[in-house]
């Protein structure tokens, strides 16, 4: 099951996470930060390596998904 937010709100997809990141329109505005995350790269406003921000919110990162961030620059 994936709870996705958006600046109009939040909805649930009976899906994998997985699967809900192969349906996305464009894969490279997503990045996959933890096993329960992914982010629009666009929406981040900072990182560090334990975490990203979106906004005030907290998003964890896995030791697995960190070489993901590797490339996004603020």
């Amino acid at each position: 099951m994936v709870l996705y937010r958006t600046n109009r709100g939040s909805d649930t997809i009976r899906m994998n996470i997985g699967k809900f990141l192969d349906h996305v329109p464009d894969k490279l505005e997503y990045v996959r930060v933890h096993r329960s995350y992914i982010v629009r790269i666009d929406k981040i406003t900072s990182k560090s390596k334990v975490e990203v921000f979106i906004n005030d919110i907290k998003i964890p990162v896995s030791q697995s998904f960190l070489p993901n961030l590797k490339d996004i620059h603020f």
